[in-house]
């Protein structure tokens, strides 16, 4: 799956315990009614955020996450996340898009060569 939007806020890393850590960021979509998400990064995805900004639009693969959580009173407790896993620019990905359809060769329907005898 994949969000794409402009990040809101970017916080800082958490240490859960020493083989753990998160760093979570908030996206709004730029869709006619907006969605804000928050996405989580985890382990060593979280330094990946160190070169992004409030503001700036971005593509992030997501994967859902859900668990179940049973407390010691019996109370069974569900959650959802949504993990960030690769986050790149959206620029940086359009550019990357028009040089890919710039560079494929023209098909005989996009040729403007008129030379052929029928």
């Amino acid at each position: 799956m994949e969000l794409n939007g402009r990040i809101t806020q970017i916080f800082e890393t958490q240490q859960i315990n020493e083989n753990f850590q998160k760093r979570e960021l908030v996206l709004q979509t730029l869709e006619e009614y907006p969605q804000t998400h928050k996405i989580e990064f985890i382990g060593d995805k979280c330094a990946v955020l160190n070169a992004f900004n409030v503001g700036d639009l971005v593509n992030i693969g997501i994967n859902l996450r859900g668990r179940e959580y049973t407390a010691q009173n019996g109370e069974t407790r569900y959650f959802t996340s949504l993990q960030g896993w690769r986050i790149s620019n959206q620029q940086s990905a359009t550019n990357a898009n028009n040089l890919q359809q710039k560079a494929a060769p023209p098909t005989i329907a996009e040729s403007n060569d008129n030379d052929l005898p029928f």
